[in-house]
């Protein structure tokens, strides 16, 4: 079975790409209109005296505006990297659950491997990190077994809501993680495994 061609296909991931474009204009857009609102208080300060106390007044407004909005896309980065990789692994993990119920049907048993195991919970790692893990877990494809890209996708789109363990929030005390003020998290297409050789 082609991993790649299931995760592309299969419309889970459509509505997970629709979804994230979404949450990316959104988020664009209050970014956007963040920094309207911070160049409207520069310029309303660098038109007064600097030894004004509303010059004093308004230089605070503007740096205080300038620190939430680092904190804002730091908080909405975090946030999009822990959704990318719960829901990464959570349709990986619908992928190996289809491939074991289809193959059933054939009279096959082929179940998800136990290594490499999924992270303790969704903070362990990013996506990228993420998606090298998922490309070792191959289900071993079974001697002169059929190829099961098509019916998997099939059952996947018939079974949306399949369930899952999915990944846990980290336990209490867990270190969060740092992104970089530079790493670029709001992106539409990030739950998408590497193409790794046809399976089953």
């Amino acid at each position: 079975m082609d991993y790649a061609v299931v995760f592309e296909q299969m419309q889970l991931t459509r509505d997970l790409r629709a979804k994230l474009e979404q949450e990316r204009q959104t988020a664009e857009q209050e970014i956007s209109e963040r920094a309207i609102a911070m160049g409207n208080l520069r310029k309303q300060r660098d038109a007064l005296p600097k030894d004004s106390q509303e010059y004093a007044r308004l230089d605070k407004e503007y740096k205080d505006a300038v620190a939430d909005d680092a904190a804002k896309q730091q908080a909405t980065k975090l946030q999009m990297r822990r959704e990318q990789v719960r829901l990464m692994a959570e349709l990986y993990q619908k992928i190996e659950a289809a491939v074991t119920a289809v193959a059933a049907t054939h009279g096959l048993m082929l179940t998800a491997p136990a290594q490499p195991a999924y992270p303790a919970h969704y903070d362990a790692m990013d996506v990228d990190h993420l998606r090298a893990l998922l490309n070792k877990r191959l289900i071993v494809r079974v001697a002169n077994a059929p190829d099961l890209t098509r019916e998997v996708i099939t059952y996947l789109d018939a079974h949306p809501d399949l369930k899952v363990p999915g990944l846990p929030a980290p336990p209490p005390g867990t270190s969060v993680p740092v992104i970089p003020p530079d790493k670029i998290i709001l992106q539409t297409a990030p739950v998408q495994p590497s193409r790794a050789p046809t399976t089953h």
